[in-house]
């Protein structure tokens, strides 16, 4: 299994049509979404093996102690196989030294149960509209958390 950096077009591409397979149509960015996004800070991270994607998450540093982090994605082909969790490790080793936050949708259980195995607390919720797609969960990880 190897890390990759999202870095050019082509990776911008795979990107787009694993998101296709991943997330839900209302949560897929185009690629110029995407140009325009790292363009202005946004980090994207792919796990692969030698031909395919098997997860991906997006991180932003938006100050000194505090990274954001969203788009956390396992391909539907290999859910129920610890690769979520293989992605938080990896996003708790590498940037767990800071606070962690993250928001996913309420109905999101299998997100927010990963959340809450891994020491994050429910910080607030955040209503957009009357549609549950559009209520928001917010969660926070301390860096105190890693011992």
């Amino acid at each position: 299994m190897n890390w990759n950096k999202v870095i050019n077009l082509l990776d911008v591409c795979r990107l787009v049509e694993f998101d296709k397979k991943a997330h839900p149509l209302h949560d897929q960015l185009t690629v110029d979404e995407y140009i325009t996004w790292l363009k202005s800070g946004l980090e994207v991270f792919s796990l692969t093996d030698d031909t395919h994607w098997i997860g991906s998450y997006q991180i932003i540093r938006k100050d000194e102690d505090k990274i954001y982090f969203a788009g956390f994605a396992v391909h539907p082909d290999l859910r129920g196989q610890g690769r979520g969790q293989e992605i938080m490790d990896h996003i708790i080793k590498e940037f767990g030294h800071k606070n962690l936050i993250c928001k996913t949708r309420e109905n999101n259980i299998i997100m927010k149960s990963l959340l809450i195995k891994n020491r994050f607390f429910r910080d607030h919720d955040e209503l957009v509209s009357e549609d549950p797609n559009d209520h928001w969960t917010w969660w926070t990880r301390f860096p105190s958390s890693n011992t």
